[in-house]
Parts: C-alpha cells; structure tokens; sequence
C-alpha cells in the first residue's frame, strides 16, 4: 500500500468517527426544530419537533403528534411545560411533533407525509405504539376519522371537544386504539345525547374509550 492511499485510508476512517459521533451526540439543551415539507399538492406544511435535553439521532423517542393553530403559533410554551414534566420526572423524554390542524383533507398530508418525514428525519419510534395523537375541536375530529381509515398509524388518541365525527360508516377496528376523550361542560350539556351515541359507536367497533 502506498504512503497515499495509506493517508486517504486514515482521513476517510477519521472522518467516519467524526461523523459517527456527531451524528450520536446528546442535546445538552431541548431544542424546537422547525420544517417545511410539502403534501402531494404541493402545499407547504410548516411543522416542527421538540427534541429533549438527551436527545440523539440514534434513538426511538416515543413521539407526541400535537395538532393544533395555538400550539404552532406558541409553540415555546409549550416546549417549555414539557421541560419541567421531564425535568420533574412526571414524563419520561419524549418527542413532541407540533403541526398544523387538521381536518378531514389534510389528515391525509399528516398521515402520508408528516408521519414518514419525522420517522426518517429523527430519532422517534416508527411503531405504533410508540405514538400518540393529540388534537382539538375539528383536529380531533380528524384524529379521530384517521383512527378508523388507517388504524395501523398510532395506538392512542387523545381528543379534546372533537365534535361529532360520522363514524357509523366504519366497520371493526383492525388494531386496538385507544381514545381519551373531552368536551367543555357547556358542550356535554347540549348535545349528550350526540355525544353519547358517538363513544358507543367506537366502542362497538373496538375502541377502547376513556
């Protein structure tokens, strides 16, 4: 071998560790990453991720889908409560994934791209049950509509005041899912009966409802 392709040989081992290592190093801080993506349409999608202090590309981070207008617009609050639950061991770290939200269109677009970008482009579980959903108002709605379209996405949904999603076309649940679900006191009141009929509805077709 000669004194030149021993050096190359050397420089290209060198920098494979250095890229190793950098591409594994620990946040010393959490960090809010933003992104842009674009849908099959071509609309562009601003989104962004909470990454916590430890964090590195090489983990499976259980990840929160947070969809939600004011979470976007807010997002450092946010970031901000999730660190102290860390920081006080209520929650273990997690990834938190805050986008915008959805209805019924574009739940396609979280499903078919937001969901495969933040697989490939960071350190969170692909797994079902390392996800969670959380949306409100016509973003739960749409949560919970997806959970019936592509039960192989998430395992669990949390749902605040969600409306009331056409369900009965749906048939059983192909995988188990599990729904934390909200209203406001006002909303319950006027509309029992609705909502009533729309956790029978998903317990019937397998849902597990809380």
């Amino acid at each position: 071998m000669t004194v030149l392709m021993k050096i190359v040989r050397t420089l290209a081992v060198c920098l494979a560790v250095l890229g190793f290592v950098s591409c594994n190093s620990k946040l010393e801080t959490s960090e809010y990453r933003s992104f842009t993506l674009k849908d099959k349409s071509g609309q562009s999608v601003e989104a962004g991720i909470y990454l916590p202090v430890g964090y590195s590309d090489g983990m499976e981070l259980p990840v929160v889908y947070f969809c939600d207008e004011l979470a976007v617009r807010n997002q450092e609050n946010y970031c901000h409560l999730v660190d102290s639950m860390v920081e006080n061991s209520i929650i273990t770290p997690v990834a938190m994934v805050i986008s915008p939200n959805l209805n019924t269109v574009t739940a396609d677009c979280f499903a078919d791209d937001l969901m495969p970008y933040v697989q490939k482009h960071f350190g969170v579980s692909s797994d079902r049950d390392g996800a969670v959903f959380f949306g409100s108002l016509k973003s739960a709605k749409a949560g919970l509509v997806m959970s019936f379209e592509r039960p192989e996405l998430i395992s669990e949904y949390w749902l605040s005041s969600p409306g009331i999603a056409r369900i009965e076309d749906y048939g059983l649940l192909g995988e188990e899912i599990q729904y934390h679900i909200t209203w406001g006191a006002k909303d319950e009141s006027s509309n029992f009966e609705e909502y009533s009929s729309l956790l029978n509805s998903i317990r019937k077709r397998g849902g597990q409802v809380q």
